[in-house]
């Protein structure tokens, strides 16, 4: 589901690039043990096709994203 609620056009760093932070995704990483408490991670992605989504880089929300993704 590559346009799922909480994914973000990011045009402004590179053409047909989308983002989803894992926070969105915290209750369905459900373990027996828990689920995780601080998602803190960003994937970076494009929609090559109706099948295909390519990952582009999975970066903490910390890192400054303009310095980790690739040039293309």
């Amino acid at each position: 589901m590559p346009y799922r609620i909480g994914s973000h056009d990011r045009d402004e760093l590179a053409l047909g690039l989308r983002s989803y932070h894992l926070i969105y995704s915290r209750k369905q990483a459900k373990k027996p043990h828990g689920t995780v408490k601080s998602s803190r991670h960003i994937v970076f992605y494009r929609v090559a096709n109706d099948d295909v989504i390519e990952v582009a880089r999975l970066l903490h929300d910390a890192m400054e994203v303009q310095l980790h993704l690739p040039n293309d």
